[in-house]
């Protein structure tokens, strides 16, 4: 498999992975969790839509917290993620440069946001690649 399609199946594995966690789909054990874990690398930064910039231990801690046993109670009734206009814009050597669309329905409101993403390959992960960086920017509603 082209590392296109790897970062592609990655993209919509992991948010499918996001909406199947934070309704409690998916046991929260450390041998679930670790195929997040697994995917994230170790010098790992988000820029968030607000212009945060969070580290891996602060994206790892907040997904965690995230599952609905972590409270004692579901943070959101209903949560659905969806996937649009990926477009994969430059490999180099065992980089890749994707954009997507991430759309969320929480509870019944929709936002979404514009994701840039570099992957770099990791033999072994699930989809065969790893997080390196992602900056997210709203989009109009």
């Amino acid at each position: 498999m082209s590392i296109k399609a790897q970062c592609e199946q990655e993209v919509t594995d992991l948010h499918r992975f996001f909406e199947q966690w934070y309704l409690g789909e998916l046991d929260n054990t450390d041998e679930v969790f670790a195929r997040f874990e697994s995917v994230i690398a170790a010098e790992f930064h988000l820029v968030t839509p607000e212009g945060v910039i969070i580290d891996r231990p602060t994206v790892l801690a907040m997904v965690k917290n995230g599952h609905p046993t972590a409270t004692g109670k579901r943070l959101i009734d209903k949560v659905n993620y969806w996937i649009k206009h990926q477009q994969h814009h430059h490999t180099l050597g065992d980089l890749a440069v994707v954009t997507y669309e991430e759309w969320q329905n929480r509870g019944g409101n929709t936002r979404g946001r514009l994701s840039t993403a570099v992957m770099r390959a990791k033999p072994g992960a699930p989809n065969g690649v790893e997080w390196l960086h992602v900056h997210e920017t709203w989009l109009p509603e």
